[in-house]
């Protein structure tokens, strides 16, 4: 159970069952967990659980955190082969190779006397710890003699542990910043109150592109962002997953601050402007997992644009049939032009180029002839 932190962040915590301390998943004693306290380095979750410590006896120590090695504890948690080969056969086998070192007259006298002593020693304190002492009953599990009084044993209240206190529901924050450009419909870039500049990808919504390209409504769409964003406070909301592919920050943005973290349709449809979108037509639902909290309102919304026809939704209107091209008058072949002794081309009556001469011929025989219309007077052709 979590009751506190130490000052490195890990958690300090108290079991129940062990009546044991430990920091960080490392045992720890009362002893330390008041010293951590004395100098500051403990933050409690509550000062019930600061009070109860202090009030818990110093010599309290948890059995999980008492560091050491315990000899005879260790032995009695092994099988009895391991008793026979480790505390009988060792002692043994020691004292047969002091009878050998002493019968065969290995190493000088002076040796032998210190290597026996040595290996007595070693094999008395194997035995010693194997046979356990006769007659040594702990003084608070010898029987009392009949009659004899017994000390009066002080009355210890059991300390009562202080209840924590439930944790509050977690807020979402929404983070206020004022809009300062609209990049298109559903881009803008916000600024903080701490002056920290952020390009803000609305979650949820596509519109039509105006910046490299211009779709159909694209402009209609990044006009309407901003006209109803643009040097406004708005307040953003993020979803599981905070940026794209491109390094935006990913967000609902609010016009005003919701009353909770799960508002209803009728907030959403009134102050979400990513909603606002979809239901002017401005835009078109696209969910990217995991950022899907208000999915399920958006696919209604956009449903509702669809029936109402609105915006992107609009019947496109049928195209205006071209007008149909006037057909040209029928030229008269008997009609009357005239050409001239070196020219190539046929005129009409009064031409500058006629000064010279001016021959008379059908319009019919100027064509078999091979003469062109001249483009200065435009005879008929």
């Amino acid at each position: 159970m979590e009751i506190g932190k130490y000052v490195d962040g890990r958690v300090l915590t108290y079991d129940e069952a062990k009546k044991a301390f430990a920091i960080g998943g490392t045992p720890v004693t009362v002893q330390q967990v008041l010293e951590y306290d004395r100098f500051g380095q403990i933050t409690w979750v509550s000062d019930e659980w600061q009070s109860w410590a202090q009030s818990l006896p110093r010599s309290e120590q948890p059995a999980a955190s008492s560091p050491g090695f315990d000899l005879k504890e260790q032995l009695g948690s092994l099988q009895w082969w391991h008793v026979v080969l480790g505390l009988l056969f060792l002692p043994f086998t020691i004292l047969f190779l002091i009878y050998l070192m002493w019968q065969r007259q290995m190493f000088s006298r002076n040796a032998r006397i210190a290597l026996s002593a040595v290996g007595a020693i070693i094999a008395l304190g194997l035995l010693s710890s194997a046979l356990p002492r006769a007659g040594t009953v702990p003084v608070e599990d010898r029987p009392s003699r009949i009659g004899e009084e017994q000390p009066a044993q002080p009355e210890t209240k059991p300390t009562e542990r202080p209840t924590p206190e439930p944790e509050p529901e977690p807020k979402t924050s929404f983070s206020k910043v004022t809009v300062t450009r609209v990049v298109d419909g559903d881009t803008v870039e916000v600024t903080y109150e701490d002056g920290k500049v952020e390009k803000v990808r609305f979650i949820g919504v596509d519109c039509p592109e105006s910046t490299n390209e211009v779709e159909p409504y694209g402009q209609e769409a990044s006009a309407y962002t901003k006209r109803e964003l643009d040097g406004k406070t708005v307040y953003l909301e993020t979803d599981a997953e905070l940026r794209d592919k491109y390094g935006r920050l990913l967000a609902y943005v609010w016009l005003e601050e919701p009353s909770s973290t799960e508002p209803g349709e009728r907030e959403i449809r009134q102050h979400l402007f990513n909603a606002q979108l979809l239901l002017a037509g401005y835009a078109q639902l696209m969910t990217i997992p995991p950022n899907v909290k208000y999915v399920e309102t958006y696919k209604v919304f956009q449903e509702e644009a669809r029936n109402e026809q609105a915006g992107l939704w609009a019947p496109e209107p049928e195209p205006e049939p071209e007008p149909e091209p006037k057909p040209k008058p029928p030229s008269d072949s008997s009609e009357t032009v005239y050409v001239t002794n070196t020219g190539e081309k046929y005129h009409r009556d009064g031409c500058r180029y006629l000064s010279k001469s001016k021959i008379p011929i059908s319009l019919a025989d100027a064509k078999a002839q091979g003469y062109e219309p001249c483009k200065v007077c435009k005879p008929p052709q």
